[in-house]
């Protein structure tokens, strides 16, 4: 989170509020699935928009 945080503060919330769904969620597992995918679809979508494929 401080690495993130000193960048911007905003990310920083948004980390901490998916920790905390995580935690408080009765199937947290999947909520951190969830997560995942889409931080790993949105990681995917910059790397095609800085290539200039989208």
């Amino acid at each position: 989170l401080l690495v993130i945080g000193v960048m911007d503060l905003r990310a920083m919330a948004v980390v901490a509020a998916a920790i905390t769904v995580e935690r408080l969620a009765p199937a947290g597992e999947r909520v951190a699935r969830a997560t995942g995918a889409v931080v790993v679809g949105a990681g995917l979508f910059l790397i095609a928009r800085a290539a200039g494929l989208g």
